[in-house]
């Protein structure tokens, strides 16, 4: 277990506690600022900081994420969960600003969760080698295709 934490190349903070109130300072500041610029079509709405540079605001279409769907027909809410678009509002610092305390700047884009795009990403890729590895004729190449 040693051999995998090397330490010597663990990078350790100066101090654990002042980055996570650094941390909890910049997720306020963050709120704001999307509170101020975003205005938000749902009430349903994930925040997450992921370090005191970057915040994200997630909104699922559709709204909550139905979970006793998960217990009933799990193959349906994982295809429902992974396809299902988002609006993604991310807050950081400014490119252009050099300074540690720089003006922050939101972006907005609709798309897909991430994890939804690496599952699909990764069936493709699975499904383009196991196509180049088997010998189909074009009949068979149809019938795994719809399959997926």
């Amino acid at each position: 277990m040693s051999d995998f934490y090397e330490v010597e190349k663990t990078k350790r903070h100066v101090s654990p506690t002042k980055r996570l109130m650094e941390h909890k300072k910049a997720a306020w500041e963050h709120k704001g600022k999307i509170s101020q610029e975003v205005r938000h079509k749902q009430t349903y709405k994930l925040h997450y900081t992921s370090s005191p540079d970057k915040s994200y605001v997630i909104e699922p279409k559709g709204g909550e994420i139905d979970y006793d769907l998960a217990y009933k027909n799990p193959v349906k809410f994982y295809d429902m969960v992974m396809k299902q678009e988002i609006t993604q509002h991310k807050v950081q610092k400014s490119k252009d600003s050099k300074k540690k305390n720089g003006p922050l700047q939101v972006t907005t884009k609709v798309t897909t969760r991430k994890i939804g795009r690496i599952l699909y990403a990764v069936q493709t890729k699975l499904t383009q080698i196991l196509l180049d590895a088997q010998d189909f004729d074009e009949a068979d190449n149809l019938v795994v295709a719809r399959a997926l």
